[in-house]
C-alpha cells in the first residue's frame, strides 16, 4: 500500500538554544519559511469547526512579522474553488517532472529521480506515490497524508488458452492432421476398390475416383451418405465405419463450438503457480517499484519468476 504525500527536502536544525517543546506554534512556522524562503502563504481553514479558528488568528499574528502576504481561506464559501484557482493561477510554480525514485543513487549528490532533487534542494517539494519503508524515513520530511493508493496486478482470464485457432478445438493440431491422413487413406481404398471390382476403361478412371471415391468422402464427412451403389462386402464395411467416424467427429465438433459461445469456461488460473503452469505469456514494466516489490517478497514462486 502506497501514501500519496507531499515530501519535501529534510529540514535544517531550527536552533541549538531552543528545543522542540519551548518554541512555540507561531515561531516554528516563521523560522519554516524563512528556511524555506517563502513569501506568500495560503492557509485553507473551516470557520465552523472550532479547532480552524486558530488558524485565523495565527494568520493574524503572522502578518505583524511577516514581510511576504498572507491569504486564508474558508474552504465552505460557495467561491472557494474561484478563491483558491485564483491564487494559483497568480502563483508562479516551475514543475518539474522526473521519471523515477532514483533510489539507486542515494548518497552520490545526483540530481536524478524525485529522491536526488530534494536532497540537493533543487525542488522545494515533491508530490509523488512513495511507500513509507524504514530505510526511506531519513530521505525527506513528509506531511500528512493526502491519499492513499493500492497497485494490484490484473490479468483478463482468457476464454480460450488456444494459440492457434479458436476453430480447431477441441482436438489438437496432431489430431487434425491424423483425421486428414484417415480420410485420405479412406479415398485411396475407395478408389482402389472401385478400379479393381469394376472394368472401365481407362478414360473413366478420372470419374470414377473424382466421382465415387473424393465426393463420396465428403459427402459421408457432412453426413450426406456414400450416393454410389455397391454390391462389394468390404466397400460396405468401409463406408459403415466411416459414417461412424464422421458421426462422432461432427458431433464432438458442433458440440463444442455451441457450448463454447453459451457458456463461460471457470476461471481456473486464481493462484500464482497456475498463472506460471498456463501457457499465458506474462511481461513485467521495468519501473523501480517493480525491481523493489520483488526484491521484498517473499514468495518463492515470484522470485523464481522475475528471475527467469
Amino acid at each position: 500500500m502506497a501514501k500519496f504525500s507531499a515530501i519535501s527536502p529534510p529540514a535544517e536544525p531550527i536552533g541549538r538554544t531552543k528545543t522542540c517543546g519551548q518554541c512555540s506554534r507561531l515561531q516554528l512556522i516563521e523560522q519554516f519559511m524563512r528556511q524555506r524562503f517563502i513569501n506568500t502563504l495560503i492557509l485553507l481553514h473551516c470557520a465552523q469547526e472550532t479547532v480552524d479558528q486558530d488558524v485565523v488568528r495565527t494568520a493574524k499574528t503572522l502578518r505583524e512579522s511577516f514581510q511576504g502576504t498572507i491569504y486564508h481561506i474558508d474552504v465552505n464559501r460557495h467561491d472557494f474553488h474561484q478563491q483558491l484557482g485564483w491564487h494559483m493561477y497568480c502563483e508562479r510554480m516551475k514543475i518539474i517532472l522526473v521519471e523515477d525514485w532514483r533510489f539507486d543513487l542515494i548518497g552520490t549528490n545526483s540530481t536524478r529521480g524525485v529522491v536526488g532533487q530534494l536532497q540537493s534542494k533543487t525542488v522545494d517539494f515533491s508530490i509523488t506515490p512513495f511507500a513509507p519503508t524504514t530505510e526511506r524515513i531519513q530521505l525527506s520530511d513528509y506531511t500528512i497524508e493526502i491519499d492513499r493508493g493500492g497497485f494490484y496486478t490484473i490479468f483478463r482470464h482468457p476464454k480460450s488458452l488456444n494459440q492457434s485457432n479458436i476453430f480447431l478445438l477441441p482436438f489438437e493440431a496432431l489430431l487434425w492432421t491424423a483425421v486428414v491422413v484417415i480420410l485420405v487413406c479412406i479415398t485411396l481404398v475407395l478408389s482402389l476398390s472401385s478400379i479393381c471390382n469394376q472394368r472401365f476403361e481407362r478414360a473413366t478412371y478420372n470419374d470414377l475416383i473424382i466421382g465415387q471415391s473424393i465426393l463420396g468422402t465428403l459427402g459421408m464427412l457432412c453426413q450426406q451418405g456414400f450416393h454410389a451403389s455397391t454390391t462389394v462386402c468390404s466397400r460396405k464395411i468401409l463406408i459403415i465405419v466411416t459414417m461412424g467416424f464422421t458421426l462422432l467427429l461432427l458431433q464432438f465438433y458442433s458440440t463444442f463450438i455451441v457450448g463454447y459461445q453459451l457458456i463461460t469456461p471457470p476461471k481456473t488460473i486464481n493462484t500464482l503457480e497456475k498463472l506460471v503452469d498456463s501457457t499465458l505469456k506474462m511481461s513485467v514494466e521495468d519501473l523501480s517499484y517493480q525491481h523493489d516489490f520483488f526484491a521484498r517478497v517473499t514468495i518463492a514462486m515470484a522470485k523464481e519468476d522475475w528471475e527467469t
